[in-house]
Formats: C-alpha cells, structure tokens, sequence
C-alpha cells in the first residue's frame, strides 16, 4: 500500500472512514536460495566466533551456568560446552554450531510455508531492493481491474 500511495500501513489505520472495506492483501516473500542463505549462515557463526562468542559462553560456565539452564541450550552455546570442556576442537564446534543453525532455518522455512495463503508471490532476496519494489507494484498491478 505504501508503494502503490506513498501513505503508511499506520496512516490508512488512523485514517480509514469507519465501515470501510479491507484493502485486498497481497503476500510477497523474500526467499534466498538455499546455496546463499548457508553461505550467510556460515559467515555470520565465522563473525559471532571472531566477536567473542567462545569468551561469552566460558564467562556463563565460570558464572555457574551449564547445559541444564534454558539459556545455555541455545544454538551457538550448547555446541561450544563441550569444546571449553576440553571434549573436542573450536573447528569441530564451530562445524557443529554452522549444521545446527542450518538445520533451524530449514525447520524454520518448512513452518513458514505452511502459514503462507494461496497465491503468494515469492520473490528473489538477492535482488536490488528498487527491482523488488518493482516486481511487487507490477504484481499488484495485475490484480486490479
């Protein structure tokens, strides 16, 4: 809606006469193909690893924290326990940490498909954002009379 009047979601909401029809919806999703999305994966554990992600969980441990307490059964922790325990290498945690995180994004896009309505437009998240913009009022487009 913004794009098609230049008016925000929030200012139709304020401004709608009251017994006005909806604005029909349209659903566009940005999707990643699978190949950039664990490319991305890995380069963010590589950053969160560079940025002190071992130092921090070493702290929760010393802090009397273990893989008993909710929070420690987060992705990126629960992997590194046993690496700070001596029980393997960084390389094999940060490995373990890359296939969990993976693994969570394949769950999380399996549940996100089952929300979406029939006749969604997916689009590529690679794209210019101008070019999506594009792609997405042309849809629209399309939809009206």
């Amino acid at each position: 809606m913004a794009l098609r009047t230049g008016r925000t979601l929030g200012w139709w909401q304020r401004h709608a006469p009251a017994g006005a029809e909806p604005v029909p919806a349209r659903v566009f999703v940005l999707e990643l193909p699978r190949a950039e999305l664990y490319r991305r994966i890995n380069e963010r554990v590589d950053r969160m690893i560079e940025q002190g992600l071992v130092a921090e969980v070493r702290e929760l441990l010393a802090h009397g924290y273990d893989l008993c307490d909710p929070g420690m059964k987060a992705v990126g922790y629960i992997e590194l326990v046993p690496y700070l325990r001596g029980e393997g290498t960084l390389a094999e945690a940060v490995l373990l940490i890359k296939n969990a995180t993976r693994r969570y994004a394949r769950r999380q896009l399996t549940w996100f498909r089952r929300q979406l309505p029939a006749g969604h437009t997916s689009l590529d998240a690679t794209v210019a954002v101008t070019d999506l913009a594009d792609r997405v009022s042309a849809a629209w487009g399309r939809d009206e009379p």
